[in-house]
């Protein structure tokens, strides 16, 4: 009831960032994505079973040139830095579900003192131990100390923001620098996304048939 505003930012939908919960089902669309480029748009708004549209025009920022040229690499490589964004996105939601299993399992184990089960929960501690070795390189170690901790290692994630932020911080054509960037981003994703492949294809193969053979 009353006057509503919705801000419209011009900008494309926003993809998750890796780590981050997954959606529920129905949750709005997300924006905070790529800017979208000058031009004619048409907005539709429905609210129950009424809809009603109307035409705008996306203009420039006038304090800057804009250049379709310029706009155009850079939105290359941003779809580059999502793309691995998403298998990234895609690997940890894997590790999470696994994490989630091996909770399942170990609650469904208490109580029970069979040499099967005891087998079955030293392996489920293990295969916790292996998720946080694989998530370590991704995010980096977590610190049991009080206080603000840093640590110098290079994570994926830091290696995926460093690329998105230097794409989007030049008002330029991307650079040489630009490039080399978007590609270590590639590369670090790249080899974490193998090992996560390779966990669910060896260990996890391995303790999958260990529970489903655990009365």
């Amino acid at each position: 009831a009353g006057l509503n505003r919705i801000y419209l930012n011009f900008d494309t939908k926003v993809f998750r960032y890796p780590g981050s919960p997954k959606p529920e089902p129905g949750a709005s669309e997300p924006g905070g994505g790529y800017p979208v480029p000058p031009g004619n748009y048409k907005v539709v708004v429905r609210y129950g079973g009424e809809a009603d549209s109307t035409m705008l025009m996306v203009k420039a920022d006038p304090r800057i040139p804009f250049s379709a040229t310029v706009y155009e690499a850079k939105k290359q490589l941003t779809e580059r830095v999502q793309n691995s964004s998403n298998q990234l996105t895609a690997a940890i939601d894997r590790l999470t579900d696994a994490e989630e299993t091996i909770s399942k399992i170990e609650t469904a184990l208490k109580g029970n003192k069979a040499k099967e089960a005891d087998s079955l929960r030293k392996a489920c501690s293990e295969m916790t131990k292996e998720i946080k070795k694989l998530r370590e390189p991704i995010f980096g170690k977590k610190s049991e100390k009080q206080g603000i901790v840093r640590f110098p290692d290079r994570t994926t994630l830091s290696t995926l923001q460093t690329a998105r932020l230097e794409i989007g911080r030049k008002l330029s054509k991307p650079t040489t620098l630009t490039e080399r960037l978007v590609k270590e981003a590639e590369m670090a994703v790249a080899e974490s996304v193998g090992s996560v492949d390779a966990f669910f294809k060896n260990s996890w193969s391995a303790f999958r048939k260990l529970a489903e053979q655990t009365p």
